[in-house]
This record gives structure tokens, sequence and C-alpha cells, in this order.
């Protein structure tokens, strides 16, 4: 199959916006917290509902009309954004096996070198619903996206036609879920459908555009399945239960089911520390050999305009078919190439907010694969180093601040030459830039 996607002007475009707004605004820019998403990283949850987010600008558009009076008296919101971006790879990567530019051990730009992306047009209908001790409540979640990272989302049985036909830009479900507050203690939330689970898609949720190596492999975009979640105290919740696997929705690549679970846990206003594990067996027409997969996080506002946030990962997979990951479809067992595969390692970032106008970021992360069940070969680290900004150009108006722009540079580094072209380089190094307006 051959990959195309329209080569972009966009980022000229986005760097005189930034230089314009950039002259236009320091003069009146001031000090505010710095972003409280976690990072790509890091397990996030529904927050309680008295934590409601502010109207997004769709929602206050349409405030004031009698259809935004009536989502609004349903507790319902509709939102959305679009991501675009460009990436540059200074090793022009390009793979004479398979004809194409690729980014070794990246994830949603892993073709992308010298070319524009529209990454994401994403559309939500949310209705959260209010855990209590009283009432019943019904909501729910539906997540459709088209874009290039779309191609890498899709989960199992799902819109396939869509993998086959379209090249790299597709539509993709990514989410479908009903939710149920039922008067149980203080509480229970109950979730059926499909669900991310620990892997955050948005592009808000991700501190920079790329993302980390453990992001690439070590959980699943999307599973299918039932969790309950319990708030133990209004900072504290812990959410269990069960899904067809890694990836997988209408169709299921080996008939069993695995486990889920998560802890959030707000120590403290400006501390927050997160837990993920799912464990069953992931693997094709394979019941017997288990996937594990752990995460733990944690964050801090150390100042009020600096944060830091920590994650760790383990995986584990017993009769590991090397270069088969978790929830692949197949239509026949593949077997096993090693007895058992392990990888795993830690990230940090680092975030200070200059003003409304700007944002440093930066990141380090190590990552070792102990069997070569990511990367095809055994007993490689690898490491990333990324520095990037967020610049917020319009801040001052109330759709402005929901337009971000995050320029980054990033090298990456394998302890064994793993990177294009052949015959292979020890680095990586890339710009890239992205473009995010939330609606």
């Amino acid at each position: 199959m051959k990959w195309t996607s329209p080569k972009a002007s966009a980022c000229s475009l986005i760097t005189a916006i930034v230089a314009t707004s950039i002259l236009a605004n320091l003069a009146q820019a001031q000090v505010s917290s710095p972003r409280t998403e976690p990072s790509a990283e890091n397990v996030s949850t529904n927050p309680p509902p008295e934590q409601a987010p502010e109207k997004t600008p769709l929602m206050a558009a349409l405030a004031p009309t009698p259809i935004g009076k009536g989502l609004e008296a349903a507790r319902i919101d509709i939102y959305g954004w679009l991501q675009g971006s460009y990436q540059y790879n200074f090793n022009r990567p390009f793979n004479a096996a398979s004809g194409r530019y690729e980014n070794n051990g990246r994830t949603y730009d892993f073709f992308q070198h010298d070319v524009g992306y529209l990454n994401q047009a994403d559309l939500n209908i949310e209705r959260k619903v209010e855990t209590n001790s009283t009432a019943f409540d019904v909501g729910g979640h539906v997540e459709a996206m088209f874009g290039t990272d779309a191609f890498f989302t899709h989960s199992y049985g799902l819109l396939d036609h869509e993998t086959t036909s379209h090249g790299l830009y597709q539509l993709d479900l990514l989410q479908a879920y009903i939710d149920v507050a039922v008067p149980v203690g203080s509480g229970i939330r109950i979730r059926a459908g499909k669900f991310e689970f620990v892997k955050p898609i948005n592009p808000n949720a991700r501190l920079f555009y790329t993302d980390t190596f453990a992001y690439h492999g070590s959980f699943p975009f999307t599973v299918t399945g039932i969790t309950a979640t319990y708030w133990f105290a209004p900072n504290l919740s812990v959410e269990s239960g069960i899904s067809r696997g890694w990836n997988v929705s209408v169709k299921d690549n080996n008939g069993s089911i695995d486990g889920l679970a998560r802890v959030v846990w707000q120590i403290a206003p400006d501390k927050r520390f997160t837990a993920g594990l799912i464990a069953g067996p992931e693997l094709p027409h394979n019941s017997s050999h288990w996937t594990t997969a752990l995460d733990i996080g944690y964050s801090q506002n150390v100042t009020d305009n600096f944060a830091i946030f920590f994650d760790a990962v383990f995986n584990a997979q017993a009769g590991a078919p090397l270069g088969t990951p978790p929830g692949t479809p197949a239509p026949a067992r593949v077997p096993a190439t090693v007895s058992h595969a392990n990888y795993y390692g830690v990230s940090a970032d680092a975030l200070y907010q200059f003003n409304e106008l700007l944002a440093l970021g930066g990141r380090f992360e190590w990552l070792r694969d102990e069997e070569g069940y990511l990367t095809g070969v055994a007993s490689v680290d690898l490491y990333d180093a990324t520095l990037g900004l967020t610049i917020t150009p319009f801040y001052a108006t109330p759709m402005g601040k929901n337009i971000l722009i995050r320029p980054e540079l990033r090298y990456d580094y394998a302890s064994i030459p793993l990177f294009y072209p052949s015959p292979g380089k020890y680095g990586q190094f890339t710009f890239a830039i992205d473009l995010i307006i939330n609606f």
C-alpha cells in the first residue's frame, strides 16, 4: 500500500501567526497557573461532577439559543478540536525495504517527514453522570475522529474497511459508551462500551506533539468492556472491570477477556498519583499467554507556574512472538519467538508557564526493551529528550484562548543503530510543530 498525504505549507503560516501574536500580546501577558492536563504518560479519569469545566466555545455560542438551552438543561456537551502538524526528520529516514520514510519508535508521526498532516478532526457528544447516594443517573460519550491519527487507533472489527482502502487519512469511532450512576454508598459509576483506558488520544492531554516510546507500545488506544468506579473519598477513586482486549471491539482476536484496574488519588490540590493495570491474554488466537501492563504516574504543581510529571511503565509478555504486539488481528496463532519478554521505562516532564501567552516544556525518557518485543532487537535502550513551547497567541479572547501552537525539538538515541536510513543510525533529530483549535 502507498501512503499519501497532502504536502502542507502550514508551517510558514503558523510561524507568521506566532511571530505576529507574540509581538502584539507580549506586553499584555500575565502570569497564570500551568496547564493541569496530565501528560501522555499519566492515567486520567473523569473528575467528580462538581468540578465541571467551563463552557467550550461551541457550547458558549449555542448557549443563548433554544438548542443550547435544551442541551444545557439536559447536561449534554458537544465539543471537539482540530489538530494539524508538520514534522521534519534531519536523518531523512527513508526505509528502502518499505519505500517510505519511517521514524522508528514513534506513534502518530511514524510516517511523517517533511509533510503536513491533518491529525485529528474530532467531535464529541457527552453527558457526564452525577454520582451520589440518592439517585440514579444515565449518561454517555460518543467520539468520532477523522485524520491521520485514526490510521493507528482503529479497533478490530470496527470500520475495518478504512484500514485497507483509505490510505493514511481514515475515520474512526474512538469512543462509544454508556455511564450509569448507581446510588450505592457515595455512588458507583458503571461504564459499558468502547472507551480509552490509560492512554489519552486527545492532544490537549499530551504536553508535546510527539509521544514517548512507552506511549507507542505500553497500553492500548481503546478497550471494549465494562468497568465500575467508586469514589472512596472526593479525592480518591478506584476503577476495575473487564474488556475484550487491547484495541478490539466488534471482533475479538482470541475470544478471551482481560482485567482492568486504575486508581486516581488527588493527594492534595497540587499533587496527583495515578496507577493503571491491564492483565490478560491479548495475543491472536492465544488464550494461554498473558500480557501484563502497569503504569504509575505522579504529577505536582511545584509553584503557581511550574509543574512536574513522572511516569513509569512495565510490560511483560508470556510466550512472546516478536513483532506481534498485543491486540494484533491475525488469521491464526503466531508462534512464540521467546518464552517471555519484558520492557520497562521511566519518563519525566516539566512545564513552566511564563504567562498566558507562553509555556516551556521539557521531557526526558528512558525505555529498556529486554528481549526485543518492541524493537525486534534484544537488550536495547532507548532515550528521548524533547524541548517544546506551548503558545496561546490569542489568549485575550474567549475563542483565542482555545488555540494552541506547539513547536518542539526532539532527539532520540538508541544503544544500537535502530533509526533510518539504512544501514542504521544511533540517533534521530526532529523538528515538529502542531496547531490545535478547540471548539
